[in-house]
């Protein structure tokens, strides 16, 4: 929750090492700096950074982990945007992009913390699996809006269809 934080911290090292063309380019900057931005509300920044570090992403070890990251990046932009409203066509890039393994436990993705594409996913298309081992992740998380989910999952859950 320290987006701001995390940006000024970001800046910093860019005014450091202002000539680093790799830390310029380097995923983890890339993915923190979309997600600050999108987190603060601010959707043209986030926007602008995601096109940016998509150019740059070449590595062609580290590309499928980080296409899906941006792909996730691109639907919270739009879902956030548009009222929390899900995009069907982007959801299921995403998902599909995302290797079978890693799709019960979003909350450890290469390192990064996915799991809010769990509840979404499994609360679309009532996928009881995904949201139970959602609420088996999230049961001791205190923040308001984990508790609504972890209850909206589990009335899923519970219910007959």
């Amino acid at each position: 929750g320290e987006y701001d934080e995390s940006n000024l911290t970001l800046e910093k090292m860019f005014l450091t090492f202002p000539m680093d063309e790799e830390l310029k380019s380097d995923d983890l900057v890339g993915y923190y700096t979309i997600d600050n931005y999108r987190n603060l509300g601010e959707k043209e920044k986030a926007e602008q950074a995601l096109e940016k570090f998509k150019e740059s992403s070449k590595d062609e070890t580290t590309k499928p982990r980080n296409d899906t990251l941006y792909l996730f990046q691109d639907f919270l932009l739009d879902y956030e945007t548009n009222g929390q409203t899900v995009n069907k066509e982007k959801l299921d890039k995403i998902w599909g992009s995302i290797p079978k393994a890693f799709q019960r436990h979003l909350n450890d993705f290469y390192g990064f913390d996915l799991d809010e594409l769990s509840y979404i996913y499994g609360t679309y298309y009532n996928r009881k699996d995904i949201l139970k081992s959602y609420v088996e992740r999230k049961k001791t998380f205190e923040d308001k809006d984990t508790v609504r989910k972890v209850q909206e999952a589990k009335r899923i859950i519970l219910s007959k269809y």
